[in-house]
């Protein structure tokens, strides 16, 4: 329903690259395509680029970085997630998604693994993380490993009331038997 408003939005205003970053993450997350997902977060960060703080330009990368990732542009999502970086060491989510780029050039299992671990122990509240390190151990078929991982990520979703990533439960299920 918010796609009819964010197209008008851009009639009044076609330089906004609030709309455009909007207009992306609807292609992403809610009603997704490619094509208009990169489409959108290039011309948002095209719009942004001398417009933002380092802050928010490290998040406008973050989502172009994303894009290009998610649309095969493996080298082209490295470059932004070091420039998201370069704009701010502390983004919360460069640091993930980078580890994901790196694993989506050259598929090193192992290396991966242990980035994700050293990433969830800055901060093992972070559900998304625990939830990968348990399913990289899994395609290693290190399945105690991923069965302890799984155990730590069902139990703070569970003490949380949470209801993410349930599709990872066959998984899960398969782990459990």
């Amino acid at each position: 329903m918010a796609l009819p408003h964010f197209q008008k939005d851009l009639e009044y205003n076609p330089n906004s690259s609030l709309v455009m970053q909007m207009l992306a993450d609807l292609y992403f997350r809610l009603v997704p395509d490619s094509e208009k997902y990169l489409e959108y977060a290039v011309t948002g960060v095209k719009l942004n680029v001398a417009a933002n703080n380092s802050f928010t330009q490290s998040y406008l990368y973050v989502q172009l970085s994303n894009t290009l990732v998610s649309s095969g542009f493996i080298d082209e999502a490295l470059k932004y997630i070091n420039m998201s970086l370069d704009y701010n060491p502390d983004n919360y989510y460069a640091p993930y998604l980078k580890i994901m780029i790196l694993f989506a050039g050259d598929g090193n299992y192992e290396r991966t693994t242990k980035l994700l671990r050293r990433e969830w122990n800055k901060d093992t509240i972070r559900l998304d993380i625990v939830q990968d390190v348990a399913k990289f151990y899994d395609a290693q078929e290190n399945f105690d490993s991923a069965y302890y991982y799984f155990k730590k990520f069902l139990k703070a979703r569970e003490e949380n009331g949470l209801d993410i990533h349930v599709q990872e439960n066959v998984i899960i299920a398969e782990l459990m038997v």
